[in-house]
C-alpha cells in the first residue's frame, strides 16, 4: 500500500526498490545523486527558486546520463528524469517559447524535472512545489500533483496495483484498464 502521506525521498526510494525488484532497467541506470548545495546553487545562479522537492529530486538521482529518450531510463511509461543540467537546458528552451498569453507554455518558474518522450516535460512550480505537464500536443499546461511525492505515490500506485507490465530491456508499460481519464491522460497521455 502506498503511503500518501511519506516525505519525498521516502517515496523516490521506495520507487527505486520497486524498479529494482520489478526489473525495470532505470533501477540501475541513473546517474549518482549530486549534494544538496550543489543542486541549491546551480538553480540560484540560473535565477529559479530552489524549492525542496527540486533538492530531492536531485539528491536521490542526478537523472538520466542523456538528453534523449532511451528505454533504459524510464520510470513509468515514457517518463525519464533530467539531469539538472540537461533539466537547465530545457527550462532555458521553456523560456524561450514561452507567451505570457499562451495557455500551452509553461511558466517561467516551472522547472522540469522529467521528459515524456521527448515531447513535454513533467514541471515543478517553484512557488507552490505544483507539478504539471508542459506539452503542445496536449493542450493547455496544467497541474496536476500538488507535488513531487504526489506524482511519485501515483506511480507506486501503478506499480503496486499490477498496472505496469516490464519487459526486459524495455519501458515499464501501463496497462491502462479502468483508470480514471485524469489519472490516464496524467501518466500516459
Amino acid at each position: 500500500m502506498v503511503d500518501r502521506g511519506a516525505p519525498l525521498m521516502t517515496q523516490l526510494l521506495r520507487l527505486e526498490d520497486v524498479l529494482s525488484d520489478r526489473g525495470a532497467p532505470a533501477g540501475s541506470s541513473l546517474a549518482h545523486p549530486r549534494p544538496a548545495e550543489q543542486v541549491r546553487d546551480r538553480l540560484t545562479s540560473i535565477g529559479v527558486l530552489a524549492h525542496p522537492d527540486l533538492l530531492t529530486w536531485w539528491t536521490w538521482h542526478d537523472g538520466a546520463p542523456t538528453d534523449q529518450w532511451r528505454p533504459q531510463y524510464c520510470l513509468i511509461s515514457m517518463y525519464w528524469p533530467y539531469s539538472l543540467t540537461i533539466a537547465e537546458r530545457r527550462w532555458r528552451v521553456l523560456l524561450e517559447a514561452y507567451e505570457p498569453e499562451s495557455p500551452v507554455s509553461a511558466p517561467p518558474h516551472c522547472f522540469p524535472v522529467a521528459g515524456w518522450d521527448n515531447r513535454g516535460n513533467l514541471c515543478v512550480d517553484t512557488r507552490t512545489g505544483e507539478v504539471g505537464l508542459d506539452d503542445s500536443h496536449c493542450g493547455e499546461y496544467e497541474p496536476y500533483w500538488p507535488s513531487m511525492a504526489a506524482w511519485v505515490a501515483d506511480v507506486l500506485t501503478f506499480y503496486e496495483s499490477g498496472a505496469v507490465v516490464v519487459a526486459p530491456g524495455d519501458i515499464p508499460e501501463i496497462v491502462i484498464g479502468e483508470w480514471p481519464a485524469t489519472v490516464r491522460r496524467s501518466m500516459y497521455w
